[in-house]
């Protein structure tokens, strides 16, 4: 993939990538910040801990080139989610559609938690 240099796009989406050593996550990582064209990788339900969604999602802050990275499907408890977001800046690019007052309560829920988990604000479960 390093020498490819024309590839914008890349998916990886349910294929089974796990390791005991995240050998696929460091590798992903050392993409995600140095490739020169990447715009997007899809790596939807490819088995990832924890700590590897966490390393690939911060790898995207470093990068140059990337727009989007799909991460869903892989195991990060909701409240690492929102604190990722948080930490890379990130947005939710689509929502399902929901009542309108209904999604306001949530994402009011979910910047008094960030804002918690950052050590400020109301905290409301």
């Amino acid at each position: 993939m390093n020498r490819n240099t024309t590839m914008r796009y890349f998916n990886f989406a349910f294929n089974d990538m796990q390791s005991s050593n995240f050998e696929f996550s460091i590798k992903m990582g050392a993409i995600v910040t140095r490739h020169p064209n990447l715009m997007h990788a899809d790596l939807t339900n490819v088995g990832l801990k924890r700590e590897e969604v966490i390393f690939i999602g911060l790898a995207l802050s470093s990068s140059k080139t990337m727009l989007s990275l799909h991460l869903t499907a892989n195991d990060l408890p909701y409240y690492d989610r929102v604190f990722l977001r948080s930490l890379i800046a990130a947005r939710v690019g689509y929502r399902f559609k929901e009542d309108p007052k209904k999604l306001e309560i949530e994402n009011n829920k979910e910047y008094d938690t960030v804002m918690h988990l950052a050590g400020g604000g109301n905290y409301n479960p």
